[in-house]
């Protein structure tokens, strides 16, 4: 799958969800299923410093597909609060690699995640979560391969646009 492809997804169903307006399950049913297919491509392109704009294309539609499916914002703000303080500890630390104790609660992250998708109920709810957990393993891959902090900023910052995109397309707290 390639960004512009997410881009004309985007441009063909975000008006609807944004507007609280009726969309095609099917249509998100197969973006979903590309997404999946191609998360490897997909986070490489976005870990990347050259390509700022898979980072903003993808977790647009990832908020897209959060707020589509029902997703509170708390829900995934509690998993943010989590990131956050992991870059609180890295910011006080002078090392320009992260530690091995940093790469072991990121890898925490994961349960975290697979915790917080088996305790809801809803169907579309933890299919959207599940999403946004294969992307986090996948973006938490890429920074134990070049663990520095640069890396793991990149991964933050795809966390806070994924939320912000997702409060845009009418996220409820």
């Amino acid at each position: 799958m390639e960004i512009q492809e997410i881009k004309e997804f985007i441009k063909k169903v975000g008006p609807d969800v944004k507007n609280g307006g009726r969309y095609d399950y099917n249509k998100l049913n197969n973006f979903e299923s590309s997404l999946k297919h191609d998360v490897h491509n997909l986070t490489q392109k976005l870990m990347s410093n050259d390509d700022p704009e898979a980072l903003v294309t993808i977790s647009e539609a990832i908020g897209l597909l959060l707020k589509s499916h029902g997703v509170r914002n708390s829900q995934i703000r509690n998993i943010f609060g989590y990131v956050k303080n992991i870059e609180i500890n890295i910011k006080k630390d002078t090392n320009k690699e992260l530690s091995k104790k940093t790469i072991l609660k990121l890898k925490l992250l994961s349960p975290k995640m697979a915790y917080a998708i088996g305790r809801k109920k809803d169907k579309r709810i933890k299919k959207a979560l599940e999403i946004l957990k294969i992307f986090f393993d996948r973006c938490i891959e890429e920074i134990e391969k070049d663990p520095t902090k640069e890396k793991f900023q990149r991964f933050v910052n795809f966390f806070e646009a994924i939320l912000s995109y997702h409060k845009y397309y009418g996220g409820q707290n």
